[in-house]
């Protein structure tokens, strides 16, 4: 009867560690972020427009997708809204956002946006991605005297 137990043990722990490697791990993630244009000069409001990589790394069981959330943080210390995607399988994931801004109230502004990142659950043993600061100008044209 014991061995019959220590035989029933064994094969629920080698069962369980099976399933645990078929999980979802991110062993690491990056992201990078550009602007465009980078010097904006003319008629405003300008728009700049962020494009984005998020590049997950690890193993990714179809079965156990991981949800990977992002967000855009500007200079002007506003945040974007926080988006999702599900990730079935190591890769990048191209994501943009514009910003609208410039007029007589502000005919000339240096700043930037960052890109942040992060698997929503448990699957990675890490906090966040964050991109480099992708940085711009913007300076407005006179406006036209009537």
């Amino acid at each position: 009867m014991t061995r019959i137990c220590l035989a029933a043990l064994a094969a629920a722990a080698v069962f369980t560690a099976g399933s645990a490697l078929a999980q979802s791990t991110v062993a690491a993630m990056s992201a990078s972020l550009s602007a465009s244009p980078a010097a904006y000069s003319g008629h405003c409001p300008g728009v700049i427009t962020f494009t984005g990589t998020i590049v997950v790394r690890g193993h990714i069981d179809p079965a156990h997708p991981v949800q990977i959330g992002y967000q855009f943080l500007r200079s002007d210390n506003a945040t974007g809204p926080i988006s999702y995607y599900m990730v079935t399988q190591p890769g990048a994931k191209q994501v943009s956002t514009t910003w609208t801004l410039g007029g007589p109230a502000l005919p000339h502004y240096a700043g930037w946006e960052q890109l942040k990142a992060w698997p929503t659950g448990h699957e990675g043993g890490f906090g966040y991605a964050f991109s480099p600061k992708a940085t711009f100008t913007l300076r407005c044209a006179p406006a036209a005297r009537p």
